[in-house]
């Protein structure tokens, strides 16, 4: 008889540490022209790069070496950008200074974007939103009213109306000039002529030794991410050849994490920027997250990709090397639903407030999200600020220019910069019954939008959260814009971005696709150049990038307020195990030992039997989250993060249930164990039926009974071969 316990679905040999991911707010402009280095720090640049190890430019995959210009000279302060005044019909823009306000060159210390605090733990369900104040009757697309206290609208007693046609109006009221220590706004963004201060260079990344769990979401929601592994049939006849040992198999591939061969990630994707010289403007563009804070560890955190914490090094590198940098998000940054999948989008929201962000659209998972927890986090936390949330076709409760601006205005001392974001009606159509959210057509808003945007910029970019035939359809029929930004459709858009920027019309619109979980930033350089005034580059997020204290720190937080709030005040709740009525309940893998003590020292010796020690051990621990106990204990669903009752609920209260046990493969063992014991010869054989998991079962990705691809998918252990694996974990009993 096949053994009847077993654990197959764990990390091997060494694992790797969690790599850290967390953030803080920093400031709010970015730098359009840098300084002049001075002699000693162009001597100290030649030197670092001409010197074998010490090359940051090297140590991050550039193979182009930034040098400073033939001759230092003392930095000057550049001249004011002054805008140009706001049409008096531009109800759209959200727009510059009114005339004659200039631009600080040196930036206060206060963030243009405050980064908004973390939600009061055991926080109770929302009550009716509070409604904003009503517009100024003078302009109802763009006023100064500020949101209730609350920060939440109320659920308005009757759908407001389209949004009125633009015509020619008289001019609001001029706009106050702010105070000297005010940031500018960020929607009319003026490039700062001095850096910041320049981080010391990046290391190097240490390869973790300790991985933990699937921390992020696996596949769509409420189904497995799984990957079936290229040739291993579904089935294998009875008389199989002899196995090998566990001594003589090593897990993975050759670049698996445990091959000891070491990662190389410039090798392996690539250098970045070669031959790039210092751009007028960078536009650093991500989005379609889908809730990826952070790559799990379970692949070795050296050979995964994306992360907050990577994209704020690359955002850092950049400016530190003097470029000028805007960035922009397509949306798609939230996945799922419940309390957790709001708190992500929150810490999401900040980590790009932090990045300095400057243009981000309301995807088609943040619209999933009720609605007035999206409100609070995109909507200016006071009068004087202003958010980098913009959406041309979607409102919130109404369309309101003051909280969720339709267009804005980047003012980068190069190029003034229009940004509109839409979405798909696709996309639309899947939210229609959603009654707090307030659409038009793509078309109705630009028709009227592309005018006034054309008139006041010089480089035109469409966010455009929408499928690639909608977006291409976007691209050919308003040809003024110079980028559309297409986020794709889950299943059939690429998981990376494209190598080169797509031409919708040759010379034209350019149409770029930013992939899928965050694991790519795509980079557009702009240069005063007419030979090429255009260069493409896609980076990929991996390595070469190292963790940045600021994310550690957000991360940190994110993780502290699990721990506070709960099982219960995160909504979770266990729920029936659908095999209560054959199996029983959960037992725990020390009830297994005394019948089956080979199977049972055979999974002691494996990582599977202190899975959970690698939570505790992770920085920032993560043995309070949902998304990395289901995999790491006894009695979860792993691909939907929940308990079932008599399963693991915290290690005080069920302290029998933590790490990967045998019941995660055979199911609950309760009646199983009671068989055995008191039942009759007919009972005993027909429990055991219950629990047996055969080999052919275990590495089926397609078996209805949970194995080892519930918990090693395709985004925790991408690398993941069952006949690599088996040989650690495989035991056979018969009687």
């Amino acid at each position: 008889m096949l053994a009847l316990l077993c654990s197959l679905a764990g990390c091997w040999n060494s694992h790797a540490k969690q790599e850290s991911a967390g953030g803080s707010s920093s400031q709010a402009v970015d730098s359009a022209t840098a300084p002049e280095p001075s002699p000693q720090k162009a001597a100290d640049s030649a030197t670092a790069a001409n010197t074998p190890g010490k090359s940051t430019d090297s140590a991050m995959g550039f193979t182009h070496t930034w040098k400073p210009d033939s001759q230092a000279t003392k930095p000057t302060a550049a001249p004011p950008v002054v805008p140009s005044a706001p049409a008096d019909n531009d109800r759209y823009a959200n727009s510059s200074p009114a005339p004659g306000v200039v631009a600080h060159t040196e930036m206060p210390d206060t963030p243009a974007y405050p980064v908004k605090p973390l939600p009061p733990k055991q926080e109770q369900a929302k009550t009716e939103p509070v409604a904003p104040a009503p517009a100024a009757p003078d302009n109802p697309l763009r006023n100064a009213n500020q949101p209730g206290a609350s920060g939440r609208p109320e659920t308005p007693a009757a759908p407001d109306p389209a949004p009125a046609p633009i015509t020619s109006t008289p001019p609001g009221p001029a706009m106050p000039a702010p105070a000297p220590q005010q940031p500018p706004p960020k929607s009319e963004l003026t490039i700062s002529t001095q850096p910041e201060q320049p981080a010391a260079p990046p290391k190097a990344p240490d390869v973790p030794a300790t991985p933990i769990g699937p921390t992020l979401p696996a596949g769509a929601p409420g189904t497995p991410g799984r990957a079936a592994p290229a040739t291993e049939p579904k089935s294998q006849p009875k008389e199989q050849p002899k196995e090998p040992s566990a001594e003589s198999v090593r897990p993975g591939p050759r670049t698996n994490k445990n091959s000891g061969i070491p990662f190389d990630p410039i090798k392996e994707n690539g250098p970045i920027f070669v031959g790039w010289p210092k751009p007028k403007l960078a536009l650093v563009i991500t989005g379609q997250q889908a809730g990826y804070l952070e790559p799990c560890g379970c692949a070795g955190l050296d050979r995964m990709k994306g992360g907050m914490s990577r994209r704020y090094s690359l955002f850092r590198m950049l400016r530190d090397k003097g470029w000028p940098v805007i960035g922009m998000d397509v949306g798609g940054t939230a996945k799922g639903f419940g309390k957790q999948a709001e708190i992500k989008f929150q810490i999401a929201v900040n980590s790009m407030n932090a990045m300095r962000y400057n243009s981000a659209a309301l995807g088609f998972s943040d619209l999933q999200l009720p609605t007035e927890e999206v409100l609070s986090q995109v909507m200016p936390v006071n009068a004087e600020a202003k958010t980098m949330f913009v959406s041309g076709n979607v409102g919130l409760f109404k369309f309101e220019e003051a909280m969720l601006p339709r267009t804005q205005l980047i003012s980068t001392g190069y190029k003034m910069l229009g940004v509109t974001a839409v979405l798909g009606k696709k996309y639309q159509d899947k939210l229609a019954g959603n009654p707090n959210l307030k659409m038009i057509s793509a078309g109705h808003l630009l028709d009227e939008a592309m005018p006034l945007l054309k008139s006041r910029a010089g480089y035109l970019v469409l966010l455009a959260h929408a499928t690639r035939d909608e977006a291409v359809e976007l691209g050919k029929k308003y040809p003024d814009f110079n980028l559309i930004v297409c986020a794709g459709e889950a299943g059939f858009s690429s998981a990376e971005p494209p190598a080169q920027a797509e031409d919708i019309r040759k010379g034209g619109t350019k149409l770029i696709e930013v992939g899928e979980k965050g694991e790519y930033a795509v980079v557009i350089g702009l240069f005063d150049d007419p030979q090429e005034p255009v260069r493409y580059q896609r980076v990929t997020l991996d390595s070469r990038f190292p963790s940045s204290p600021e994310m550690v720190a957000l991360m940190t937080a994110y993780q502290e307020q699990l721990k506070d709030m709960g099982l219960s005040g995160l909504g979770i709740r266990p729920l029936q195990h659908p095999l209560k009525e054959s199996n029983g309940e959960y037992v725990g893998s020390e009830a297994c030992q005394n019948c089956h003590e080979e199977s049972y020292r055979i999974w002691k010796k494996t990582p599977h039997s202190h899975a959970f020690a690698t939570l505790k051990t992770a920085t920032p621990p993560r043995n309070f989250d949902p998304e990395c106990i289901s995999c790491h204990t006894v009695g979860w669903n792993p691909a939907k993060f929940f308990p079932y009752q008599s399963g693991y609920l915290s290690e005080k209260e069920t302290p029998k249930l933590i790490n990967m046990g045998c019941e995660n493969c055979h199911g609950p063992g309760q009646k199983h164990i009671w068989a055995e014991n008191h039942g009759t010869p007919a009972e005993q054989v027909a429990a055991r039926k219950t629990v047996v998991l055969t080999k052919e079962e275990a590495a089926d990705p397609n078996s209805r009974k949970q194995n080892c691809w519930s918990c090693h998918d395709l985004d925790n252990s991408p690398e993941f071969k069952f006949e690599l694996y088996w040989p650690f974990v495989k035991h056979y009993e018969r009687e």
